[in-house]
């Protein structure tokens, strides 16, 4: 019989075996070594057969080294008579290993018996409250009938509900299904299929039983009025509920109330959030995002109930309920809650807020709104005699003051209390001027809501702010660079078209490394600004200017000024608005925490690096390329250089007697403006003031210094009559006597003025930063005396920038100090403003 070629190969295989052992098993070893494959690459199926062959492999070995020890090994000693047999045993040197794999097998077998018992364990108290659960039924039903789990773990389950009496609605819905196919007697397999039918139809009754037992009328409705009013089960239905089916079809079926039109809920929208009726929030990180959609967040100047009688007023053709105008409003948009929200940035309402809690404590029954507690009270009077009803002798309440905090002043909230009789008189005071005060917001924003639907053809709104400066961050930074990383200063604008403009408002946004938020600065932003706004519209007629009214950057004398000459320098007449203080919150602060969040984003996703304004405006470019609305200015430190040597040498304007009053400024030649209390555009003002009946107009003449003469005409604001306007003029002498009186009059500083100043009974120079209208307050910028007599001084390392009281201000210095040096400038007054201010130090108040 012929060999086959297996036999053959193992024949050979042996004959190479014996011939040459060594080399045999190396090439075997090595080509066990290439044949073999990794575990990780190999199918689930052979991977567990390799392991159960390796498994059987080390019992083998196991087995072997177990027979091994067990053999003995005789040892032949020296020849002699007798011979000594020795046993030694083999010691193992695998021994530790073989320990430790014995200790891992045991620890595998206990926690897979561990396991098992676990699993047993939940089934038998699975079962036992199954067992429990029956017992109870029993219970309830017959309560002499008493059972234990172990007899009803031992009797008959079907025997069990059947001896109890246990009535069908009864049951649960698996055990119902089980009796009714028991009593079917039914095959095997046709009982298994009946019983899922089955199951889904008890299990869908039983759910509805427990609605109708806790009287969900809505839910019977939506039952009757579907398939089984279609396929007429309803009596079936009706009798296996037990409900009356008359009864169920007596109820009127949901009335659908006609949906709100998308226009309506557009126009509620716009309402809330314009800027009368809410503040924008103007940090980066105050948005509310719903559905992947990012807004910034608005906080509602007044209740809602209020806003909602507002809007009925205003839209009198739309009816809408007040539940459905409450859920109009968007996420984005927060309740107001007066003196306790952190949001409220106006000093006027939260002081007066602030009062009100302390009479709401000591008795009186008001309302927590300023705002509805003028409403009610019409007069003081009535209030007032509110007051002098309450029990208690004594009121406290808390007001946000400046006070002093180391070598600054602070505003914190102080604790005070006064007797009823000066808190009547001091609240009597605040409530007029808070009137008021409420007066002009609601005034200037209806005004300006009058102006933006009624802006005539070829005049534009410009709306402007000072955004907070954009910190230069990187994703990955060194230390130094944290902490001495540049700023970008932003002035947002937003400007508004008339109604005939496809695209009716345009955002701008103002860049540049000079951090100075002062007039001059809006100088160059707007000079800038009116060379494209000509550009894009050559007709272009007037601009009317919008802001907040902060004395540094916009209600000023420079400004006045530049008013007064923009129809000569621009070729067309100005007006400038401004709002009332603490209510100047409007769409640029909402676009500057949306354009520094971009840019913030933008570094963080790795996209670019901001280094420096030049950086901002490469990103800003970018973003325009990439689709963004907003178009950016840049200025530099040269162009601002530029604009204050234009202002400084053409540019010398008066103080105008009244500036914290004025909320309203119109050009009137280069040396005059008329100015208001509140602004006005009805018919005949939106065209021309001076063919308007309105009153309050008044004009203030401005005349700058010229080099050929030495006589300043100055005009004080003098109220306008039918009869015409009557100036008077003074010299230059008069109005510099006025000037450094010992008293100074606020209105006579602004931001920049050099004054001298009694601080701890010496006298300093220093520049104004801030001026305080409420408190009487203003901040100035200290220099340290450098001379031996006072006649130099210079700027400290570290700004010495403090509040004074209005009383300790000497005078004006007129003169500004000349700059001397080069390492190091010092400044040097004349020796007439010299003595001057010590005559004015040693004079007593």
């Amino acid at each position: 019989m012929p060999l086959s070629n297996a036999e053959r190969q193992r024949r050979y295989r042996e004959k190479q075996k014996a011939k040459k052992p060594v080399a045999y098993l190396k090439k075997e070893a090595q080509r066990k070594r290439d044949a073999y494959i990794p575990s990780h690459l190999l199918t689930p199926d052979a991977l567990k057969k390799r392991r159960e062959e390796l498994c059987k492999k080390s019992k083998r070995h196991y087995k072997k080294v177990k027979r091994v020890q067990n053999e003995t090994i005789e040892v032949a000693g020296p020849s002699t008579s007798s011979t000594l047999i020795v046993k030694l045993p083999i010691t193992n040197v695998k021994k530790g290993k073989q320990v430790r794999k014995t200790y891992r097998r045991s620890l595998r077998t206990a926690y897979k018996k561990n396991s098992e018992l676990s699993d047993k364990n939940i089934e038998l108290e699975r079962k036992n409250k199954r067992l429990q659960k029956r017992i109870e039924r029993l219970n309830k039903k017959k309560p002499s009938m008493m059972l234990t789990s172990t007899d009803a773990e031992d009797a008959d389950i079907s025997s069990m509900d059947s001896e109890a009496g246990i009535s069908v609605n009864e049951m649960t819905p698996r055990s119902k299904t089980r009796t009714e196919v028991n009593s079917l007697k039914l095959d095997r397999k046709r009982a298994a299929q009946v019983r899922k039918k089955l199951l889904l139809s008890n299990t869908v009754l039983h759910s509805i039983q427990s609605s109708v037992k806790q009287k969900k009328k809505k839910g019977i409705k939506s039952i009757w009025s579907g398939l089984i009013s279609k396929y007429r089960c309803s009596s079936a239905l009706s009798r296996s509920l037990g409900i009356n089916r008359k009864k169920v079809s007596a109820l009127s079926k949901a009335r659908k109330g006609k949906p709100m039109s998308e226009q309506v809920k557009h126009k509620v929208i716009e309402f809330l959030e314009r800027e009368d009726n809410s503040t924008t929030l103007p940090g980066k990180k105050d948005t509310k995002t719903t559905n992947k959609e990012t807004k910034q967040k608005h906080v509602l100047s007044d209740y809602v109930m209020n806003l909602y009688e507002k809007f009925k007023l205003e839209n009198p053709t739309i009816h809408i309920s007040r539940t459905v105008f409450y859920k109009l409003r968007p996420p984005h948009i927060i309740l107001a809650d007066f003196a306790n929200r952190k949001t409220c940035l106006c000093s006027k309402h939260q002081n007066l807020a602030l009062k009100i809690k302390g009479l709401k404590n000591g008795g009186l029954r008001c309302s927590k709104n300023p705002d509805i507690l003028i409403k009610v009270f019409p007069t003081n009077k009535e209030i007032l005699e509110q007051i002098n009803m309450l029990e208690s002798t004594a009121i406290k309440f808390t007001q946000w003051k400046r006070v002093p905090d180391g070598t600054k002043m602070r505003f914190k909230e102080i604790e005070e209390t006064l007797p009823k009789a000066d808190f009547c008189i001091k609240f009597d005071k605040d409530l007029a001027e808070f009137r008021d005060h409420v007066d002009r917001v609601h005034t200037q924003y209806s005004e300006l809501k009058r102006l933006r639907e009624n802006l005539p053809e070829n005049e534009v709104l410009i709306w402007m702010d000072f955004a907070e400066n954009f910190g230069c961050v990187s994703v990955e930074e060194v230390q130094s660079a944290y902490w001495n990383a540049a700023m970008v200063s932003l002035h947002t604008m937003v400007v508004y078209y008339p109604a005939s403009k496809d695209n009716r408002i345009q955002s701008y946004v103002a860049a540049s490394d000079v951090l100075s938020h002062n007039a001059v600065a809006v100088y160059t932003i707007l000079n800038q600004m009116i060379g494209i706004l000509v550009e894009e519209n050559p007709n272009l007629k007037r601009i009317h200017y919008l802001s907040d009214s902060p004395t540094s950057q916009y209600r000023n004398k420079t400004i006045f000024q530049f008013i007064a000459m923009h129809e000569e320098e621009f070729g067309m007449p100005a007006r400038w608005n401004y709002l009332e203080s603490g209510h100047g919150k409007g769409p640029c602060d909402g676009l500057g925490a949306s354009i520094k969040r971009a840019a913030d984003n933008a570094v963080k996703q790795g996209k670019t690096s901001i280094q420096s304004a030049d950086d901002f405006m490469e990103w800003a470019r970018r973003a325009r390329e990439s689709g963004s609305k907003v178009k950016y200015i840049f200025y530099n430190q040269e162009d601002y250089d530029i604009s204050e040597k234009f202002l400084s040498e053409r540019i010398t304007p008066i103080a105008v007697k009244g500036t914290f009053k004025i909320h309203y400024v119109i050009g009137n030649g280069i040396n005059e403006v008329y100015s208001r209390v509140t602004s006005c555009y009805c018919n005949k003002c939106i065209v021309d003031i001076s063919t308007s009946a309105c009153e309050g107009y008044t004009l203030n003449r401005l005349v700058k210094d010229t080099a050929t003469s030495g006589v300043v005409e100055v005009i004080e604001p003098l109220e306008s009559s039918e009869e015409g306007e009557t100036v008077e003029g003074r010299n230059v002498e008069e109005e510099e006597e006025e000037l450094n009186k010992h008293t100074i009059e606020l209105d006579k500083l602004s931001k920049d003025t050099w004054v001298a100043a009694m601080y701890e009974r010496k006298w300093y120079i220093g520049q104004v930063v801030d001026i305080d209208e409420n408190d009487k307050e203003v901040q100035v910028k200290f220099m340290t005396e450098t001379g031996r007599y006072g006649e130099s001084f210079k700027w400290p390392k570290e700004d010495d920038i403090i509040w004074i009281k209005l009383d300790n201000i000497l005078c004006i210095i007129l003169s500004p100090p000349n700059p001397s040096g080069k390492r190091i400038k010092t400044y040097t007054i004349s020796v007439n403003e010299l003595k001057k201010i010590e005559d004015l130090a040693k004079t007593p108040n």
